[in-house]
């Protein structure tokens, strides 16, 4: 409405003018299940009246790309969510559930340090494995049914063991700790 210098008032109403429209969160993605990691996603942004984008890939990796590309790398279910941002403070959110099956843990090994000969406790906590690998970090492995074992480093060093997971159709999974095992001692002279 619109007032002159001598009182007399006046509108106009123009519809359609000016538009705002809510953002819409929408992808496409190219595979979101696997039997064995890992799995790669590229995913495609197909939103509408948005201005910016947010991935979250429910793994701790995000992106503001709009067509990025992403390896799940550890089994689990994962929940992909794009936040489309349209003008102002308006958003809208998308999901899609990734499942990416396969054995999945981890393991933790004591005591870290001794003198040698040393004896080492190897314990595994896993999901849907069957069988393990332990590479004890000397160049010794050896494949075992059972999530424990007992090693005996019979020369002083370093080592940082890993472990293979395997679960019953073949798919492994390699497990890693970065806690370094210190066997003290001198090498023995021959």
């Amino acid at each position: 409405s619109v007032e002159d210098r001598f009182g007399c008032t006046d509108t106009i109403v123009k519809p359609g003018v000016v538009t705002i429209s809510n953002p819409v969160a929408a992808f496409t993605i190219s595979d979101s299940s696997a039997t064995c990691p890992p799995l790669p996603v590229q995913v495609t942004n197909t939103s509408t009246s948005y201005s910016s984008a947010f991935w979250d890939f429910g793994d701790g990796n995000t992106s503001t790309q709009d067509a990025p590309f992403h390896f799940y790398t550890t089994p689990g279910r994962y929940s992909l969510t794009l936040i489309a941002h349209g003008y102002g403070e308006c958003f809208d959110t998308a999901f899609r559930v990734i499942n990416l099956k396969g054995p999945n843990g981890t393991f933790k090994y004591n005591p870290l340090s001794n003198c040698f000969p040393s004896e080492v406790s190897f314990n595994a906590v896993t999901e849907n494995t069957s069988q393990y690998t332990w590479d004890f970090g000397d160049g010794v492995t050896k494949v075992t049914t059972t999530d424990s074992v007992k090693y005996n480093y019979k020369l002083p060093g370093s080592f940082v063991p890993k472990l293979i997971i395997e679960d019953r159709t073949g798919c492994k999974v390699a497990l890693e700790n970065s806690d370094t095992i210190r066997v003290l001692g001198v090498y023995p002279h021959f």
